[in-house]
């Protein structure tokens, strides 16, 4: 038999909104649903890579929607804007301190993993990945487009 697992994360929605979603109440009548009981901070990312990874912030490390880069160890560094940034929505999985799912599934089971839209994905070890990533130009205006693996699978 062919395992498969589809997590989806839908804020906002109760297990009484199935009863006016009937494809999705069809999946999950022959799966498991579970409520969200939200970390602090209550935010997209940090929930996200609780899901994801079966752990907490203060684990995983994923504390906000953006991330504090600082780039040496030297105190004196430490102190200078050069080598301290902050981005925001860049989801970077190496941000990520603990296993995800993905990971545990190909380890373990030898499985390949695919990741729809889970943020902290992008550049993650799934054979397939789908992620928003739209690029942003030097006048302020962006352009809708995504971070896939393969790098192709977008187009």
């Amino acid at each position: 038999m062919n395992k498969r697992l589809v997590m989806l994360s839908i804020p906002g929605l109760r297990p009484r909104d199935l009863s006016s979603l009937p494809a999705l109440r069809a999946m999950t009548s022959t799966g498991t649903t579970a409520n969200l009981v939200p970390s602090f901070p209550a935010v997209t990312c940090p929930v996200q890579s609780n899901l994801t990874t079966g752990s907490m912030p203060n684990r995983h490390g994923i504390v906000a929607n953006g991330l504090y880069w600082s780039d040496s160890q030297s105190e004196a560094a430490k102190q200078d804007a050069a080598h301290k940034r902050v981005e925001m929505w860049t989801m970077p999985n190496a941000a990520v301190q603990s296993p995800q799912i993905w990971d545990v599934l190909q380890t373990e089971n030898g499985r390949n993993a695919a990741v729809w839209f889970a943020l902290m994905s992008k550049y993650c070890g799934a054979n397939h990945v789908c992620n928003f990533a739209p690029i942003h130009h030097p006048d302020g205006s962006e352009s809708l487009w995504c971070y896939t693996k393969p790098y192709l699978f977008y187009g």
